[in-house]
Parts: C-alpha cells; sequence; structure tokens
C-alpha cells in the first residue's frame, strides 16, 4: 500500500480540526483562525503530531471569550521567533491582512 504525500489543503484540514479538538478540551468557542497562523502551522508542522502541538498550544493562548486563533497566539509573549518568521514572510503576511476561515463542526 503506498500513501501519497501530503498536500497543504489536507494540512490545512488536520490544523482547523485539531483547533476545534483543542477548543473543546479548553472549552472555549472557536469559530475563525486567522489565515497567517494557517499559514505558519502549514510551514512549520511536519507531521500531525507536530500541527495538534500547534494547535493545542494556540487554543489554550486564545484569551477567555474570544473565538478567533490568531497568528500571535502561538507564540510566547516576547518570543524572538514570531518577529522572524514574520519579517521572512513579511509579503504574505501583507496579503493575508488579517483574513479569516470560518471553521465548524
Amino acid at each position: 500500500m503506498t500513501f501519497s504525500r501530503t498536500t497543504v489543503g489536507d494540512t490545512v484540514c488536520v490544523y482547523a480540526s485539531k483547533i476545534l479538538e483543542a477548543a473543546q478540551e479548553e472549552s472555549k468557542s472557536i469559530k475563525d483562525v486567522e489565515k497567517f497562523a494557517a499559514y505558519y502551522a502549514v510551514l512549520t508542522g511536519r507531521t500531525p503530531r507536530q500541527i495538534k502541538l500547534l494547535a493545542d498550544l494556540a487554543v489554550r493562548r486564545v484569551p477567555k471569550g474570544h473565538t478567533q486563533v490568531i497568528y500571535d497566539n502561538h507564540f510566547e509573549p516576547g518570543d524572538k521567533n514570531n518577529r522572524a518568521f514574520l519579517d521572512q514572510h513579511c509579503e504574505v503576511a501583507t496579503a493575508f491582512g488579517s483574513q479569516t476561515f470560518r471553521i465548524s463542526e
């Protein structure tokens, strides 16, 4: 049996499903994901386990009452990796702006 490589679309779907799972575990109602946050997950999450870890940490950092995962939720405050990734991918960040996509169960 052979498996095809995971596509970008597959990775985004895994990321969205892991966001929903993490939200349920944290008793948070996440409805939207910033596109640049998903872009970060696609480029840095190499395996489903890494994608799950990214989703778990991001959802934990979403303040209570907020319903959106944003790029900054992937980092602790002051983490220099946040700025480094943003600087490397500033054209994409600018193109996406604050655009989001809706997720639901």
